[in-house]
């Protein structure tokens, strides 16, 4: 909700402190031209703009440079403060990730470009903050926070979770029990103002100094607003026990180590190392706002919205001018990403756009290359055209009306090349790479495959043979396109 103060954190790579708009590249132009003007706060830092530092709590006061990169577990402050008479403090604002631009404008409050921030590094985009590079995380499962730092005992430290899980607090300073106390806060809902004034905090403290054992009940606290369980994405203050600024660290619950009861600080849902999908990249370009979907192909994906799978596109019912992207489910959901379990000559895949503006829309298209046997084709049902876009990437168009949704103008059709045409059509066994460079074969009745075949697309065979296994791993020899059959049903994977 607008025109208060909110304790955040980032969750993915490559976010900056400028990606914290609205849809709208330049929110100013929405809601009557006014619109909401947003600004962050970090602590015990000097401030990115006005090189001042705030005495009380440390907070830095609001500042809008907007090329900050936000770091692993570190914490800030957001305030989304309404310009526009006609909004109410309960209109809720709706920040989209992750966001893909090289570089924001800044803009004055009638809506003029005063000038641009420094070119931003996206080459992680996408990934959660506390992998590495290659989507992993460390052996030991322990993660480190970027704390505000502390030079003194008794001193406020901010910190954030960055996981879409829950930090459990108990559990998160019983691993951390020597530098901070067993209390933490976070400030309330209240309305605050721009200039980094809160409206009060709630205080988080165990009721007794051992923590729980068990990996969902919250602890109970001497705050009844507050509980164990500290939120996805939420900051929060620790007070430190030592002057010497030690890291903060947490403990990862995965599928690989199995660690002692009550010692996990988080749990994932999952953290298996999957091989990426094949995946087409979508993007739609007006002036300088950009939206993005991804269709990406999973052989265990249905046609209908999945929540497990797909990822719904939301939209601000108030702000109909931003560009918005969306591909639309078999049943109608809106998605930014779709998740398909095949891609051939019975696939149609709609893709939808938002905005009430008129002007010209660029569709550009990328990762062609994750579907080297599937002609991929755009259809403009206007203009009656159907564009290969292995030859023609980029399709431009005029929007001459201010109708909001476009969704019945353009669609996807795929072409299978390889001649296979009962590729996945029986669901008796999955064909998986688990890691890179491998293929695995899995019986789903758990009897054994029978007479199987795996070949590469030049016809050149990798594994013949009668096994008695129900699930089969062998090496491939390169990445690319291999083809599988069991007992004559036939499908195919792709392997990195």
């Amino acid at each position: 909700n607008s025109n208060q103060w909110y304790m955040l954190s980032a969750s993915l790579k490559d976010t900056y402190s400028g990606d914290y708009y609205e849809d709208d590249h330049n929110p100013h132009l929405d809601h009557g031209g006014n619109g909401m003007l947003v600004h962050m706060m970090h602590f015990n830092i000097e401030n990115y703009q006005t090189y001042a530092t705030k005495i009380d709590y440390n907070w830095n006061n609001g500042f809008n440079t907007n090329d900050i990169l936000i770091q692993p577990g570190q914490g800030f402050a957001l305030f989304a403060n309404p310009k526009n008479t006609d909004y109410t403090d309960n209109d809720p604002m709706i920040f989209p990730f992750p966001k893909d631009d090289e570089f924001h404008y800044y803009y004055s409050i009638l809506g003029a470009v005063t000038g641009r921030g420094a070119n931003l590094d996206r080459t992680r985009y996408g990934r959660f903050i506390y992998e590495d590079a290659n989507g992993n995380i460390p052996a030991d499962s322990l993660i480190v926070l970027n704390h505000s730092g502390y030079d003194a005992i008794g001193k406020p430290v901010l910190v954030g979770n960055p996981f879409m899980t829950h930090i459990d607090f108990d559990k998160f300073q019983a691993r951390n029990v020597a530098f901070i106390e067993n209390e933490y806060k976070i400030a309330y809902g209240d309305p605050g103002t721009a200039d980094g004034s809160f409206g009060g905090f709630g205080t988080y403290k165990m009721v007794a100094e051992t923590p729980i054992t068990t990996d969902i009940d919250p602890s109970p606290s001497i705050d009844a607003t507050l509980n164990s369980l500290i939120p996805p994405m939420q900051s929060f203050l620790v007070i430190s026990k030592t002057a010497t600024n030690d890291d903060l660290k947490v403990h990862i619950k995965n599928d690989t180590q199995n660690a002692p009861q009550g010692s996990n600080t988080v749990t994932l849902r999952s953290k298996q190392n999957h091989t990426a999908l094949p995946q087409l990249h979508i993007t739609a370009t007006r002036d300088k706002q950009k939206s993005k979907a991804v269709l990406a192909l999973w052989e265990e994906a249905g046609k209908n919205y999945q929540p497990a799978e797909d990822s719904r596109r939301l939209f601000d019912n108030a702000a109909t001018a931003p560009l918005t992207l969306y591909l639309l489910s078999q049943d109608g959901f809106a998605l930014d990403i779709n998740t398909t379990d095949r891609l051939d000559e019975n696939t149609l895949v709609k893709i939808g756009i938002r905005t009430s503006k008129i002007g010209r829309i660029l569709l550009n298209f990328s990762g062609m290359e994750d579907f080297a046997n599937t002609k991929i084709y755009l259809h403009d049902a206007v203009e009656n055209m159907k564009i290969d876009l292995s030859e023609q990437s980029e399709y431009a168009y005029i929007k001459y009306d201010s109708n909001l949704y476009t969704d019945d103008r353009f669609y996807l059709t795929f072409e299978d090349v390889t001649g296979i045409k009962d590729f996945n059509g029986l669901k008796d066994f999955q064909v998986t790479s688990p890691v890179p460079q491998t293929i695995r074969i899995t019986s789903h009745s758990g009897n054994s495959l029978g007479n199987l075949e795996i070949i590469d697309t030049q016809g050149r065979t990798l594994v013949k043979e009668n096994t008695v296994k129900p699930v089969y791993n062998c090496q491939a020899n390169a990445t690319g396109v291999y083809i599988v059959r069991v007992n004559g049903e036939t499908k195919k994977i792709i392997v990195k």
